[in-house]
């Protein structure tokens, strides 16, 4: 049974409730939800503590299904509830994932105060789950279909919420297997043709850019099976297969605009910010959901997620910030050889070095277990390998262990007063691939192409695979103020639907800019 084919109601309290509920946080202040005509929860609160403790209490009432899946998924424990046919799904999840000590280690870099927010958050979540276990009539009728009895919600599901969304939304790359069996069977006259580095035609976000510097790129001409990336390719296609089924979020594409006060019929600066995040779908709910919190230090409304504190796209009172994926290239598939076909060792700075083996135990419906062993070497986690021919593939990522640093950049945003408060903690945190607009009260606006990024100076065609011996390591990241960004002095309005943000940005592996683009139909 997949989630889909249960129908999924979402019970919003505030809509059967008119009066304002009123809690306790756990630091004793007082919180309030309010919920307008729409259902939409207003969150009033003396303390930090009680807002998102209250921003917590309310998405557990109204999206308690949603914040199951989303931790179910992120974590690899669909099969447990969805049957067998979901095992493949949990495995990708748990190779791709962070063992319990690597997310401990990452929660303690946090700053105190965002993790006494993620843990009040939690406590929120928690509360509402001590509110069914008193009246279990108020549960939603898919825990008894399914046979669930949701634990307690922690930090560290927050943190694989997290995780799942940033890798979902904001990484790319990771396709040059493809690339390469195009190369293998089609030649490299075609690939320079059809899978351009750079294409100067493509449409940009920043107008007037310059020309993309020449480079010769190098690859050092291993081959792989070509049944090996079929194979590859389809299990790629069988997990999306698997995604949507379960109703999990996967389709990205938003689009946003900026404009200044020259340009707006207003007088004043302006930000459209359209999170499409896929087509609607009446058996499931939407992605995001709205949310205003309101306390002493901070005032902030928009889009949230079910799982993740605070606001990921909105506005202050001060400015409004909005996102589009970015689509650059920000993690490199690696070919490393082992020493025989065990794939026990590989080879990396002329010695053989253990492959990394780690154990994971899949809960399965009916109490049967699945004990499932991944890998990863000094590149990181293995996603495929050809073990007769002595090849893991494995990925490289320019943010592993480091998406927990962009809660840092939320959390200094929805206090920030300044444009150069926001970009400060952009450049000091933001890791994830994204268009970044924003628009303030002081008439600034401002578009980025945020992320980290290696910088190609290892010389390798980014369309593929590196090799793993050590002699293809990346040569670094580009700096936050060499990343393609411009201003309201520098033109009058900008346009992003994940189109190419500057003439000079390169493709990668997933050749996104090439030829026309839908971004024409804005600047229309």
């Amino acid at each position: 049974m997949s989630i889909k084919a249960i129908t999924i109601c979402i019970l919003m309290s505030g809509i059967l409730f008119a009066q304002d509920l009123t809690l306790e946080a756990p630091d004793g202040t007082s919180v309030t939800i309010h919920r307008d005509e729409y259902g939409v929860p207003h969150i009033f609160a003396e303390s930090e503590t009680g807002v998102f403790f209250g921003q917590g209490y309310a998405v557990a009432e109204d999206r308690l299904v949603q914040l199951e899946f989303n931790r179910r998924g992120a974590e690899g424990r669909l099969s447990e509830v969805l049957g067998s046919n979901y095992l493949a799904w949990d495995r990708y999840r748990r190779t791709i994932g962070y063992t319990q000590a690597e997310k401990q280690a990452q929660f303690d870099q946090l700053s105190v105060e965002l993790q006494e927010l993620m843990e009040s958050y939690s406590a929120g979540i928690n509360a509402y789950l001590d509110v069914l276990a008193a009246d279990p009539y108020l549960t939603p009728l898919e825990f008894a279909l399914l046979g669930i009895d949701m634990e307690p919600w922690t930090v560290f599901s927050t943190f694989s919420v997290m995780y799942y969304m940033t890798w979902d939304f904001g990484a790319f790359g990771g396709t040059e297997l493809d690339r390469l069996w195009e190369l293998q069977n089609y030649g490299q006259e075609w690939f320079d043709a059809n899978r351009p580095i750079n294409d100067p035609s493509a449409p940009t976000t920043i107008e007037g850019g310059e020309a993309a510097v020449p480079q010769t790129w190098t690859y050092s001409g291993i081959t792989v099976r070509n049944e090996v990336i079929e194979e590859y390719i389809a299990h790629r296609e069988h997990l999306e297969e698997l995604r949507e089924s379960a109703g999990l979020p996967g389709k990205f594409g938003s689009f946003a605009v900026l404009a200044t006060p020259e340009k707006s019929a207003s007088g004043n600066v302006m930000l459209l910010g359209c999170p499409q995040m896929g087509t609607p779908q009446e058996d499931t709910p939407q992605i995001n959901n709205e949310v205003e919190l309101m306390c002493p230090t901070m005032h902030v409304g928009g889009m949230a997620i079910a799982g993740i504190p605070g606001l990921i796209i909105g506005h202050t009172e001060h400015h409004g910030w909005t996102m589009t994926s970015g689509l650059s290239d920000n993690n490199d598939i690696y070919i490393d050889s082992t020493s025989d076909a065990t794939g026990s060792q590989y080879w990396y700075n002329d010695e053989w070095h253990d492959v990394e083996a780690i154990t994971d135990t899949i809960q399965l419906q009916f109490g049967a277990v699945d004990i499932f062993t991944h890998y990863r070497t000094v590149h990181g986690p293995v996603m495929a390998s050809d073990l007769e021919n002595h090849q893991l593939f494995t990925l490289k990522l320019t943010f592993w262990q480091q998406e927990y640093r962009t809660m840092e950049f939320y959390y200094i945003n929805w206090k920030a007063s300044s444009l150069e408060q926001f970009e400060q903690a952009a450049a000091d945190n933001f890791v994830i691939g994204f268009n970044m607009h924003y628009a303030d009260n002081e008439q600034n606006i401002k578009y980025w192409h945020m992320g980290l990024y290696q910088d190609r100076t290892d010389g390798v065609d980014p369309r593929l695979p590196h090799k793993g011996d050590g002699s293809e390591e990346w040569g670094g990241l580009i700096p936050f103020e060499e990343l393609p960004q411009a201003d309201g002095t520098q033109q009058d309005y900008f346009a992003n639907w994940n189109n190419k943000p500057v003439s000079w940005w390169d493709n990668g592996d997933n050749v996104p800019w090439v030829g026309d683009h839908r971004v024409r139909l804005m600047y229309e």
